[in-house]
């Protein structure tokens, strides 16, 4: 299997129990999600699993978050 580390930071008040990542390199991306108590104003880093080895094959990697859903069950959605 292969891993990707993320590094975050929760800038919200608000404790976070999920967040969704694009991870982007060259044409391949992947999803992948971060899961457990995130407090708020904290720095979070986390090795997380990919179901595939493509993103290894260009030099460069992005990642973007996608969503994130609250302790409070509010969801935060990119690009609404």
């Amino acid at each position: 299997e292969h891993s990707v580390k993320i590094e975050f930071h929760n800038t919200t008040d608000r404790t976070v129990t999920r967040v969704s990542f694009d991870v982007r390199n060259g044409p391949h991306s992947i999803s992948v999600h971060a899961q457990g108590s995130f407090a708020p104003k904290v720095t979070i880093i986390r090795t997380l699993m990919t179901p595939t080895w493509e993103l290894y094959h260009a030099p460069a990697q992005a990642c973007t978050v996608t969503s994130v859903q609250y302790a409070d069950g509010a969801t935060w959605v990119a690009g609404h």
